[in-house]
């Protein structure tokens, strides 16, 4: 008898033990598959945050819902006061507007008051904007200067006409000359309490009228020509940003590209005919280099008639195709263009495009007697009519901007 218990005490445990380890079986199941549900589930997280914030996954949602329309906005305006002189020409930096007549270059608030006045005079003024100051050149000028919403910083002069300068996003820049005995040349400068040489590379045989820098700051694009009995081949040289070393060159036969950008490490350039997008390692391997054609006329009427760079990161590009019976031009286009070369948006304009800028999420068009903005979806924002031809139009800040016309200057406010 007693042996008897002993055995069924001896089963039960044993049926004890094995109904544990089935249940911890199932804990151990139940617990892998919580583990595996939230490392799938985070996963999705990281991809969903990968592209809302890399790949215009926000600009997407944005652009799906009616919650997220732009709303129009009517502009408050104010006519400056000042009265220039002569021919005028007109730019801003962050909150000053900056005029350059008869009278020299005069710095104006945003408010349309006077703020100061460095008597210096331009026979055809060239503006070219980094993040916190304008450089001011003569066309084919010898001397280079740099003003700030206070007034002037700096001057520098060249023993050769000044083709035109580049500027990056950091205190460095870059300077296309004439140059003795050569066809062209480009200097880096860096501008800290002083301006300084960084580098200079002279051109035997190609004359250079455009450069851009990469947003890594280390690559150089420099554009040009070069002609040999009577062609003319377009050019694109690369260079290291720390040296001006030459790593590589690209030659394009029967054109030229005077409108060059970088949008991150892709080297953008354009003509009246053609679109292209060069990618250039600065690597010795050339594996990953490319040279791909965005856009081209191919014998069609349409041609590109101005761009503008946004942060680095998108392309503007407007677009007409003319009518060779009227010699009219039809309705324009814009192309939204990322830096893969893709066609982000497509916006049409009624009217002929004159000009482009673009700042922040903001598009600024300007037509003869008109400005329209736009944001980076290519929703519609608001416009500003001028009683005169419009000439050209400049960012104080974003959505307020500064108007010059033939008969005033005026800044329109489109924040809400």
């Amino acid at each position: 008898m007693k042996n008897s218990e002993k055995t069924d005490e001896i089963n039960n445990d044993a049926a004890s033990t094995r109904i544990d380890f089935k249940t911890e079986k199932k804990i151990r199941n139940k617990k892998k598959r919580k583990i595996l549900f939230l490392i799938v589930a985070l996963l999705c997280v990281a991809f969903f945050l990968v592209w809302f914030l890399l790949f215009d996954g926000k600009d997407e949602l944005m652009s799906k819902f009616e919650f997220f329309k732009e709303s129009q906005v009517a502009p408050k305006t104010i006519d400056v006061s000042y009265v220039p002189e002569g021919d005028c020409r007109v730019t801003a930096v962050n909150d000053t507007v900056i005029i350059c007549d008869d009278k020299g270059v005069t710095g104006v608030t945003s408010q349309g008051l006077w703020k100061w006045n460095v008597p210096i005079m331009f026979d055809d003024p060239c503006f070219t904007f980094n993040t916190s100051y304008v450089l001011i050149t003569d066309t084919e000028g010898t001397m280079l200067y740099a003003f700030n919403e206070d007034g002037m910083m700096w001057q520098e002069a060249f023993s050769e006409g000044i083709i035109g300068v580049t500027p990056t996003k950091d205190s460095k820049f870059m300077v296309l000359h004439n140059s003795y005995l050569y066809k062209s040349a480009v200097t880096a400068f860096n501008y800290s309490s002083e301006v300084k040489g960084l580098f200079e590379r002279k051109y035997g045989e190609y004359y250079m009228i455009s450069g851009a820098v990469s947003k890594s700051g280390e690559q150089v694009a420099v554009s040009g020509l070069y002609s040999d009995s009577g062609v003319v081949t377009g050019v694109v040289t690369f260079l290291q940003a720390s040296d001006g070393e030459v790593y590589s060159t690209e030659m394009f036969e029967d054109e030229f590209y005077p409108l060059t950008w970088y949008l991150e490490d892709a080297f953008f350039a354009a003509n009246t005919d053609s679109l292209v997008k060069i990618i250039k390692k600065t690597e010795t391997s050339d594996e990953g280099d490319s040279v791909t054609k965005i856009w081209s006329r191919e014998g069609s009427s349409t041609s590109l008639l101005c761009a503008a760079s946004l942060n680095d990161k998108y392309l503007i590009a407007a677009f007409s195709e003319s009518n060779a019976e009227t010699e009219e031009q039809t309705p324009c286009y814009i192309n939204i263009y990322k830096n893969n070369g893709s066609v982000k948006k497509t916006i049409k304009v009624d009217g002929l495009i004159r000009g482009i800028k673009a700042s922040g999420k903001t598009i600024v068009v300007y037509l003869e007697n008109e400005v329209r903005l736009y944001n980076i979806l290519g929703q519609y924002i608001g416009s500003f009519n001028a009683v005169s031809d419009i000439q050209n139009v400049e960012f104080l800040k974003e959505r307020l901007i500064v108007i010059s016309g033939i008969s005033g200057i005026s800044i329109a406010d489109f924040r809400k």
